[in-house]
């Protein structure tokens, strides 16, 4: 999901802040390596052996690689930065607003935008071609995998050439403070109790005196007491 945004300043996400001092490379793949060598290799034989034939693949190959380095992304012109809620819940998923910013005097081809190493799910998408001075917004939906506290997003930004031979990579921690709180647990489900036992005991219990009302008489537990035989009658008040 992308939108394009036309403020060529900084990212106008909240709490973001934009990527500096990154650490920018790039890397030549074999395919460039041989087409380097070989085209310059391929020129000194033709005019060896006199072969114009193979001059012109000579030439076909200088010629792909300098479109390759012509074409190549300049990611080292892009800013990035990341807003996230200042708070969320382990196992939810949370929207990672990220503003790619083309601060350069050239349009970015499209790219490959990649987030992880903060706590949540790596995501991975496609960062369409950005214009000079313009910006594009992405919204990333990312699962938070455990309770932390993030305290920003590991973003990496890779880029090809129109033939495929060279590419760059961009990558930085760019700041984005989140608390992962624990899931919510559901409450245990407590075994039923055990079935009572002696229910019909009663403990604030006293023989009986004279005087007492008849209404006051446990005769249950009276009863369990052996009855009138017993001394006192063997009656129990409550």
């Amino acid at each position: 999901m992308s939108t394009p945004s036309p403020a060529p300043g900084a990212p106008g996400a909240p709490g973001a802040v934009a990527l500096t001092g990154v650490e920018a490379g790039r890397s030549l793949r074999w395919r460039a390596v041989l087409g380097a060598g070989s085209g310059p290799v391929l020129l000194l034989l033709s005019f060896g052996v006199g072969n114009r034939w193979l001059g012109l693949l000579a030439a076909l190959v200088l010629a792909a690689t300098a479109v390759a380095a012509c074409t190549l992304p300049r990611v080292a012109s892009l800013a990035v930065s990341v807003s996230v809620p200042a708070r969320a819940r382990a196992g939810e998923h949370v929207e990672h607003v990220v503003d790619v910013v083309n601060h350069g005097s050239r349009p970015c081809p499209p790219t490959v935008l990649h987030l992880g190493g903060d706590g949540f799910a790596d995501a991975h998408a496609a960062l369409p071609a950005v214009p000079a001075g313009r910006g594009v917004r992405l919204v990333l939906p990312r699962r938070a995998l455990r309770r932390c506290v993030s305290t920003g997003a590991l973003v990496r930004v890779e880029g090809a050439d129109a033939l495929g031979l060279l590419s760059t990579h961009r990558a930085a921690l760019v700041p984005a403070l989140v608390h992962v709180h624990p899931a919510p647990a559901a409450a245990p489900v407590l075994p039923p109790p055990p079935p009572a036992v002696g229910a019909d005991d009663v403990a604030g219990v006293r023989p009986w005196r004279r005087g007492d009302r008849l209404s006051a008489v446990h005769w249950r537990a009276s009863a369990r007491r052996g009855g009138a035989g017993q001394p006192g009658g063997g009656l129990v008040v409550v």
